[in-house]
């Protein structure tokens, strides 16, 4: 989750081409996703908006769920 929201200026959401990033991060995010730690939303020429919720917020600030 620190690698994932490490690629974002802010700390807080990746955007770009899902072409741009590493497997492994697409993989994470799916990951984080399913759990309900992240949200993908689709923004201006089809770029990808990777946040993390605020129970991801959480797990990452806090260690907790």
């Amino acid at each position: 989750m620190l690698r994932l929201t490490g690629w974002a200026s802010d700390g807080e959401a990746i955007g770009c081409l899902e072409s741009e990033l590493p497997t492994a991060i697409l993989e994470a995010v799916a990951q984080l996703k399913h759990l309900g730690l992240a949200q993908v939303d689709v923004g201006w020429r089809g770029a990808r908006w990777w946040r993390l919720t605020t129970r991801g917020r959480r797990v990452r600030d806090r260690g907790e769920a």
